[in-house]
């Protein structure tokens, strides 16, 4: 029983989470549409995964290195 509370406590706040990024991502898309930046804050998003992914990627290149 505890372990079921626990699960449904971290499913609980993982999907707020979640809905709350998407619901920041989604006001900020709508106003930068409406004061007619919308290509601006897609830029911006597009940088900000690139270089996320770049940065995971390398972490991963060297996590194996020194892993063996």
């Amino acid at each position: 029983m505890q372990k079921a509370i626990t699960f449904l406590l971290i499913i609980t706040i993982a999907t707020l989470t979640l809905v709350s990024a998407a619901v920041h991502l989604l006001t900020e898309s709508w106003w930068f549409e409406t004061v007619g930046l919308g290509t601006v804050f897609w830029q911006r998003i597009a940088w900000q995964i690139t270089i996320w992914l770049a940065t995971f990627a390398i972490y991963g290149v060297f996590w194996v290195l020194i892993t063996g």
